[in-house]
């Protein structure tokens, strides 16, 4: 029999959180442009097929499609925006957490 490795995570020392590089972080921001194309057309060609082959409603349909794009752009914003200001507090604290240890180390 082989076996099982242990989970040695509680008397393991705490680790240090693993910080994103500049340039991940700049790629997961722009892929926000391709986003928000998406999210705008998709609901908007979705629509007007709608219109055309179902309910015929000229032009509301395509309009209530476009403001589904919009409103989903605007929340694939907001989530962006809040990713991306959690990583940067979270760089601050980590910044602090190393100069505070620094400052903590006796000279040698």
């Amino acid at each position: 029999m082989t076996d099982k490795p242990t989970d040695d995570r509680a008397d393991a020392p705490a680790r240090k959180p693993v910080r994103k590089a500049a340039w991940v972080r700049g790629a997961e921001s722009s892929s926000l442009g391709i986003e928000i194309a998406v999210s705008v057309c998709v609901p908007m060609v979705g629509a007007h097929y709608l219109e055309q082959h179902v309910t015929h409603w000229t032009p509301w349909t395509t309009l209530l499609g476009v403001a589904l794009g919009l409103f989903v752009a605007a929340n694939a914003v907001m989530r962006t925006a809040r990713q991306y200001q959690d990583g940067l507090k979270a760089d601050r604290e980590a910044e602090a957490a190393e100069a505070a240890q620094a400052d903590a180390e006796p000279p040698s």
